[in-house]
């Protein structure tokens, strides 16, 4: 995590960054044990992070930003719902543009160029190519965030709160959010100034579609092509 415990009562002079990673991420450069049995799951360590916060009033002081397998939709919905303001997407977008997970990125010897200086290795990533399915997944990533944030009723991922999502336990039980990590009552969400500059941002007009400018772009021309008063 970046930075340190917030003394008693203290308010930050400006916003500050943390950036709470759990053991799900890591590269194949990491010894095995360290990347099979170091560090607190995310969801565990960001709740107790960001609780540390949340008992001080000091969450809206604070942009947290999360990683750990995060570049996965449901993931990533989880991350936003415990109180996440950004999250960090490497490995997932590192497996778009070609990794195989060989577990040789500290060696310089990947052999599908992903992580590598070799001249000769580095032949086998073409960037153009590459590019285009980094940015076709990250699209994707992006779709599905506001698909959800639409079925649930609000126009943007950090909008999500705890109340949003339920965890499962086997196909018997289904607990909130809030009581699997100990959440109290607002933990997760955003304050009152902060979701209205969200919901300004989100919604330069009166209407939310979760289709996006495309249809927002359809709906200007209409209203352009449509006679006006005589």
């Amino acid at each position: 995590m970046g930075g340190a415990r917030p003394a008693d009562g203290a308010a930050p002079a400006r916003r500050r960054l943390h950036h709470v990673d759990g053991g799900e991420g890591g590269t194949g450069a990491a010894p095995l044990i360290f990347a099979d049995s170091i560090s607190l799951p995310y969801r565990m360590g960001f709740s107790r992070v960001y609780g540390t916060f949340a008992e001080l009033g000091l969450t809206d002081d604070v942009t947290f930003i999360g990683s750990a397998k995060l570049g996965l939709p449901d993931n990533a919905v989880v991350a936003f719902a415990l109180g996440a303001d950004m999250i960090n997407v490497a490995r997932e977008a590192m497996l778009s543009i070609g990794c195989i997970q060989a577990q040789k990125c500290h060696t310089d010897h990947c052999p599908t160029g992903v992580a590598t200086q070799n001249p000769w290795l580095v032949r086998g990533l073409d960037p153009e190519l590459k590019a285009e399915r980094a940015a076709v997944y990250l699209r994707t990533l992006r779709k599905e965030l506001t698909r959800i944030s639409a079925a649930i009723g609000v126009p943007h991922p950090s909008l999500i709160t705890c109340a949003d999502v339920d965890i499962f336990n086997g196909d018997y039980e289904a607990r909130s959010l809030a009581s699997v990590y100990g959440y109290k009552d607002g933990w997760g969400e955003l304050g009152p100034a902060l979701r209205a500059e969200v919901l300004r941002f989100m919604h330069p007009e009166d209407h939310f579609d979760e289709r996006g400018e495309e249809t927002q772009g359809r709906e200007a021309e209409r209203r352009q092509d449509q006679p006006g008063p005589r």
